[in-house]
C-alpha cells in the first residue's frame, strides 16, 4: 500500500459515531463530517489517472458522494 497520493486539506477530519442497540433500541449513527478533509476536497486535488494507473477497480463508499458536492463530483471524475 503506497501513501503517494494522499491530499491533506479541510478544517478537520470527520468523525463517524456508532451507538451500539440494546434490546429493543436499535444502533444509531451519527455523521459529523461538515468542514472535513473529504467534504472540501476538490476533484482537481487529484490526479485521477496517475491514482487508477493499474487499477482494475476502486471502491468508493456508499456515504462518500453525500457528503458534499464536492465530494460526489471526485466519484464521477
Amino acid at each position: 500500500m503506497k501513501d503517494d497520493y494522499i491530499v491533506r486539506g479541510g478544517d478537520r477530519v470527520g468523525l463517524y459515531y456508532c451507538e451500539t442497540g440494546a434490546s429493543m433500541r436499535p444502533s444509531k449513527v451519527i455523521y459529523d463530517r461538515a468542514h472535513s478533509a473529504i467534504a472540501e476536497a476538490d476533484p482537481k486535488d487529484f490526479d485521477f489517472d496517475k491514482i487508477m494507473e493499474g487499477a482494475a477497480w476502486f471502491h468508493w463508499s456508499g456515504i462518500t458522494p453525500a457528503i458534499s458536492d464536492k465530494a460526489a463530483e471526485s466519484v464521477t471524475a
